[in-house]
């Protein structure tokens, strides 16, 4: 396959421009496109044609939807400046905002309000890439009894270990060594930091809220039998895209069993001992319908990394075989910033590259990409993302 490295005259040059707003319990959106293609011989018709047919496209295939119709809507789009479409169940409407004439290209801007059918998903093959740092704990008087300072630490790798064992669509392949305090005002940056600095595409935060021992003290009559004690467990677990930031996942998790161990027994939260106990069984129990509950609540999203590395034809992304992907694989390459509208609301603006991007060799961790038509990568920058759809 060759690349063109420099502008070629004849190259379709879509830009698209995608807005995402939700709109209610519904999840509908609708996409602003902005589409670009070169005037050839003076045939103005043909190029509006081809921009409003690439960006409706694009848009389409970004936000997940059915293109069988785009050629129908760009038809009818031409013909008049807007179109309900009532044969397709993702699209609603089409609208043309504006079209501006250049010298050699034309500028055609649309507005299409997609709704995806959620009403089921291909299950990605690729593993999702998760991230943490240690528990917080919200009562540090509760780690005295039984000496479990280490507690919060030990349920992170116990949780870690969960994963290996019972997912084999995610994987929790990073754990930053803190407790981080996950404050309301700064948690989105905070997740945006922890997931590029570890490469993972999603962001778990966990606190721990309960950690009690209620005693029952021995009876009169029956008090060569000691006291008796339960142990309290409450967390709540958090999953948040590390590429927007927004929050994918909130529950909250409760167990309680048997405490088999005297106020005065320090208890390695690391140890076998530990984990065997009743308790140490029910938190284990608990941990592992946490992950089948963050399992179907990823299922359904796209897969996602980041752009490494690239050079003047190729790309790297840190996804590879170890999460499934494999020579032949296709994506799509876009950027992400935060834009406000006229009432000062913030929303996420999605920029996509045009064209798509073919793995040409995939490694443990990595893979680099290349493109499949002649697109041109000079406005791809590392930090950039890529999605699989």
């Amino acid at each position: 396959m060759s690349v063109k490295k420099f502008f070629n005259p004849t190259t379709l040059l879509p830009f698209i421009c995608l807005l995402l707003f939700i709109q209610g319990q519904s999840h509908a959106a609708w996409y602003e496109a902005t589409g670009q293609a070169l005037i050839h011989e003076g045939d103005k018709g043909a190029a509006k044609q081809r921009a409003t047919e690439e960006a409706l496209k694009q848009a389409l295939m970004f936000a997940g939807a059915s293109i069988n119709s785009v050629q129908q809507m760009t038809n009818g789009l031409l013909n008049n400046d807007q179109i309900t479409v009532r044969s397709s169940g993702d699209v609603d409407s089409v609208e043309l905002i504006s079209e501006v004439w250049h010298s050699d290209y034309v500028t055609v801007r649309l507005r299409a309000d997609i709704f995806p059918q959620t009403n089921q998903c291909e299950t990605s093959p690729y593993t999702k890439t998760l991230s943490t740092a240690y528990f917080s704990n919200n009562q540090a008087g509760h780690l005295t009894d039984g000496g479990l300072s280490e507690f919060p630490k030990a349920l992170t790798h116990k949780l870690e270990y969960q994963f290996a064992q019972h997912s084999d669509s995610l994987n929790l392949n990073y754990i930053a060594p803190y407790s981080a305090q996950w404050r309301a005002s700064q948690v989105e940056s905070d997740v945006l930091a922890l997931s590029k600095m570890s490469n993972t595409q999603f962001v778990i935060v966990g606190e721990i809220q309960d950690l009690s021992v209620a005693r029952d003290a021995p009876r009169t009559l029956t008090f060569w039998r000691g006291e008796r004690a339960t142990r309290y467990l409450r967390f709540n677990m958090r999953v948040f895209d590390g590429i927007n930031g927004g929050l994918v996942f909130d529950k909250h998790y409760q167990t309680k069993a048997p405490w088999n161990f005297d106020r005065f027994t320090h208890i390695d939260s690391h140890s076998m001992r530990f984990w065997e106990s009743p308790f140490g069984e029910s938190v284990s129990a608990t941990l592992r319908n946490a992950i089948d509950d963050i399992d179907e609540a990823l299922s359904c999203l796209p897969q996602t990394s980041r752009v490494i590395q690239r050079s003047s034809d190729s790309l790297s992304i840190a996804l590879g075989r170890d999460q499934g992907v494999m020579p032949g694989d296709r994506f799509f390459a876009y950027q992400i910033r935060e834009v406000s509208d006229n009432y000062q609301s913030e929303h996420i603006q999605y920029t996509l590259h045009p064209g798509e991007f073919k793995v040409t060799q995939a490694y443990a961790n990595n893979a680099t990409l290349m493109p499949v038509d002649d697109t041109i990568l000079a406005n791809i920058q590392v930090s950039d993302f890529v999605v699989k759809r």
